[in-house]
């Protein structure tokens, strides 16, 4: 038995090929202002766009959303050090009541315990392995957003 495509059937299937071509499909409708900061303003970081830290500094990511659902979002932030390791993973849920939604949170580069007296004369002693270009790979609701980066210098 021979099947012949008649014009209306290839007509339709053209038509579902097309549409299936076009229709806008939104996986992840959200857009992200990101920067750091290393500046508070009482509780909350300040918008300052800093790209270079000192091995002291208490390093914040912001992320500035625009189309996030309102509801609780999974974030995951994946600080990658200069040695190309994972440094640090923050995982927190934060809940976003509005269009535009700013979340926040941040790093602080820890010396080992038995090196403070030498770091007051040398600030670079024990954190030579933070020293240089770190990333941080931006995940919501387990989805990548951004990897954005920061240097820091000793």
């Amino acid at each position: 038995m021979q099947t012949f495509l008649t014009p209306s059937c290839f007509t339709l299937s053209r038509c579902i090929l097309l549409l299936t071509f076009f229709l806008p499909v939104q996986i992840f409708a959200l857009s992200a202002e990101i920067s750091f900061s290393s500046k508070k303003i009482g509780a909350s970081p300040q918008l300052t766009y800093e790209t270079e830290f000192t091995c002291s500094d208490k390093i914040y990511i912001l992320l500035q959303t625009q189309g996030l659902s309102i509801g609780i979002h999974n974030i995951e932030l994946h600080w990658i050090n200069p040695l190309n390791k994972r440094q640090e993973l923050t995982k927190f849920d934060a809940y976003v009541s509005d269009d535009k939604q700013l979340i926040w949170a941040w790093l602080r580069l820890q010396a080992p315990s038995n090196s403070q007296v030498i770091r007051a004369f040398d600030p670079s002693f024990g954190m030579r392995n933070f020293i240089g270009l770190w990333r941080v790979k931006i995940h919501i609701d387990g989805k990548l957003l951004s990897t954005e980066k920061f240097d820091v210098l000793c």
